[in-house]
């Protein structure tokens, strides 16, 4: 009994000496840390009084946003189309003495001066020469020269991120002259085994010269699908009124209007940087903007789409105030290229051309009507340069078939032509903006079958060499 209430005792006693140690603890200081510390000491705590932050800063909040996409029509920018054009051409035939060669140059760009609205020009300065037969089988040499150029303005209306509606009036003035020469051609050199000059009729009752053109005004509205920054795709209606008259041929040229619709392929460059105004806006500390990180895309990278000015399609109806005559016009041209693998792409192209001529525009044009059908493939490489060039050759092999309705000796008759013709055309691409280029360089195109199905008729081939503009996008 005794030993047991003396370790009660020395139990209670331990328990309050404990007690009293623990709350001395509590009010006095915390220790001094070693003056050798084997890791740095934790940041000081804020005082007790003081209120823990809400809002504490985090490494996201430092990091610089992700630049927010650009859209068409900001101040700044600059505009151009397929439409645009530069280009060189001459053909010559392995049976008759045809020849055809042509030169042209139209640019057209655009620039808005203020968001949503803008200025431009648009110039056509061409020279055609061709050599080839009349209706009658005469041979007969036609020059063509035109000069043009207008002005326009455009008003941008964004609809969502992703479509805008782009209608622009041009108001401008063209001179286009056609001089026709021509003697009797004996055979070979008939219709049959040759190339016809379409529109100068024969020899005996066509004119000699003809100017035509004047003052002209468009209106084209299309919608524009902008499917990725700096390329946009478009269709829509237009009218084309030109008010001028015709010196030597009643029935050609003149005071014309034209209905049509069509599809437009362009892109856009330039322009301030909204990521830039925003920095500018919030930053105070003088420091320079970061730079929004490049894009690791490029073109020629695997599975990327590729859409140019190959892409065509349109429908027109013109008719001449001066006569009778009107002409009528529906063109389609689907084409895509694919990168199957990185700097391979392989392409299909189709065409639908069909065209008329009515009044007296059938009467003296040797093929009135005329109704093209074709496909085309292809096979590209591209390779890179540096950042902004690269060389993307194609190789491609088309056939068509084509039937005609021509007029001979108050006559008309229908004949079809097959052809197959292999090409390659190797341009110089300059990647303006991300998933935007323009490319110029030469072409080669030979016929393997140029078959008039006509009895008595043969393969007149035809070998074609020149240099054309190239604008186009990618996705």
């Amino acid at each position: 009994m005794t030993i047991g209430r003396t370790l009660l005792a020395v139990g209670l006693a331990t328990s309050v000496v404990l007690s009293v140690r623990e709350a001395r603890a509590q009010d006095a200081p915390a220790p001094e840390p070693s003056p050798e510390p084997a890791t740095p000491p934790p940041a000081a705590l804020p005082p007790a009084t003081e209120p823990p932050e809400t809002t504490p800063p985090t490494a996201a909040s430092t990091a610089p946003a992700a630049a927010p996409r650009r859209r068409f029509g900001e101040a700044g920018q600059w505009v151009t189309t397929a439409d645009s054009s530069l280009y060189l051409s001459s053909t010559e035939y392995s049976f008759t003495e045809a020849k055809y060669f042509s030169v042209g140059f139209s640019p057209g760009f655009d620039y808005f001066f203020t968001r949503g609205v803008s200025v431009g020009v648009d110039l056509d300065v061409g020279y055609d020469y061709a050599r080839g037969f009349d209706s009658s089988g005469d041979l007969v040499v036609a020059k063509t020269t035109t000069v043009g150029g207008g002005v326009r303005v455009g008003f941008n209306i964004p609809l969502g991120d992703t479509f805008s509606f782009y209608p622009r009036l041009t108001l401008g003035g063209e001179s286009s002259t056609r001089e026709v020469s021509g003697s009797p051609a004996g055979p070979p050199f008939s219709p049959q085994g040759g190339v016809s000059v379409g529109g100068v009729g024969s020899v005996g009752n066509m004119p000699l010269s003809v100017t035509a053109g004047g003052p002209y005004a468009v209106v084209f509205a299309p919608l524009l699908l902008h499917p990725a920054e700096h390329f946009f795709i478009g269709a829509g209606p237009g009218v084309f009124v030109e008010v001028g008259d015709a010196h030597g041929d009643s029935t050609v040229g003149g005071p014309r209007t034209s209905v049509f619709g069509r599809i437009l392929i362009g892109g856009w460059w330039g322009g301030e940087s909204p990521a830039a105004e925003s920095s500018d806006a919030h930053d105070t500390s003088g420091a320079p903007a970061s730079p929004s990180p490049s894009p690791s895309e490029r073109f020629g990278d695997r599975n990327e789409w590729v859409l140019s000015g190959e892409v065509g399609g349109s429908v027109a109806r013109t008719s001449y105030t001066g006569g009778n005559s009107t002409f009528t016009r529906v063109s389609l041209r689907p084409s895509v290229d694919y990168f199957v693998i990185s700097r391979l792409s392989f392409g299909l192209g189709a065409l639908l051309d069909y065209s008329n001529r009515g009044g007296d525009g059938a009467v003296n044009s040797a093929a009135p009507s005329s109704l093209r059908l074709g496909a085309t493939g292809r096979v590209g490489v591209d390779l890179p340069l540096s950042s902004s060039f690269s060389f993307y050759p194609r190789a491609s092999l088309g056939v068509s078939r084509q039937t005609l309705t021509q007029n001979r000796l108050s006559a008309t008759a229908d004949t079809s032509r097959i052809g197959l013709e292999v090409a390659l055309y190797a341009p110089l691409l300059f990647h303006v903006s991300p998933h935007f280029f323009l490319g110029f360089g030469p072409s080669v195109a030979r016929d393997l079958v140029h078959h008039d199905e006509r009895p008595g008729s043969v393969d007149n081939l035809a070998t074609t060499f020149g240099a054309r503009l190239v604008i186009g996008g990618w996705l």
